[in-house]
């Protein structure tokens, strides 16, 4: 961020503009308020419409005039989402060897180099996915006055990032059925909190590019809601690809 300087993409400052433009014109509240109902209903997913990544950067650009504090918030963002797994895989915050793991890791990735400094928050939609994993495997995480307003914050953000977080929802379901040691009840709270998120998703509020995956179009192929009749035939094709003559992949798992 600091050596390009002010060579940055509009994308980078788009969210900025729009959450400043709120607050400056509507005030905090109504900007508040049109923003939770946008994120649910405007038709373009991932929108303008953010809270963190929009009306956070724009008050702090309103309060102190900027072009860094988009990609600044998707950059402290990005440490949360480290901060969350290692807790989640538990690693003490104060290791050396946790973060220097995790950084590696994340080092290895273009992409995740990438999505952490790009102002547009296309890797927001990691940061639900790490925070149900940190609810369900942290200890932190056990007492309800925590869990219960972390749930309700898995439930929300998916809503204001890119669309992979609106699969959070599944994470806490496979947790609620599948986590070792936890009780009924607060498998039950997974459960629910998943359940309905992934309804809103799906049928209360589904984004133009969820009703693609469902039902596909020229770019998302089939979908998913049509692609069951096809599995028997495409299981088929790729054992016939696997063992053929030459094998597609048998080779490869061999090596």
């Amino acid at each position: 961020m600091w050596f390009r300087g002010v060579d940055v993409p509009g994308w980078d400052l788009l969210l900025t503009a729009q959450g400043q433009d709120l607050l400056a014109t509507r005030g905090p509240w109504a900007a508040l308020r049109e923003t939770l109902v946008q994120v649910r209903t405007f038709w373009l997913p991932p929108a303008a419409y953010s809270v963190p990544y929009g009306l956070v950067p724009g008050a702090l650009t309103l309060w102190w005039p900027g072009l860094f504090w988009q990609p600044l918030v998707v950059f402290l963002a990005w440490m949360a989402t480290l901060v969350l797994l290692l807790v989640a895989m538990g690693w003490p915050l104060r290791s050396a060897r946790g973060w220097t793991l995790a950084l590696l890791a994340w080092g290895a990735s273009p992409a995740l180099l990438s999505y952490a400094v790009e102002g547009y928050p296309w890797g927001a939609g990691m940061l639900p996915h790490a925070l149900a994993l940190a609810i369900v495997f942290a200890r932190g995480f056990r007492r309800w006055w925590v869990t219960l307003p972390a749930l309700a914050l898995v439930w929300e953000l998916p809503w204001h990032g890119y669309e992979l977080g609106k699969t959070a929802g599944t994470t806490l379901v496979l947790a609620a059925a599948l986590a070792p040691e936890a009780g009924w009840f607060r498998r039950l709270a997974w459960a629910v909190t998943g359940a309905t998120q992934q309804v809103a998703v799906v049928w209360l509020w589904p984004t133009s590019n969820m009703i693609a995956f469902g039902r596909g179009n020229a770019g998302a192929g089939v979908g998913l809601l049509h692609a069951w009749p096809l599995l028997p035939e495409g299981v088929a094709r790729l054992a016939q690809a696997m063992t053929g003559n030459p094998p597609l992949i048998v080779p490869v798992l061999a090596v």
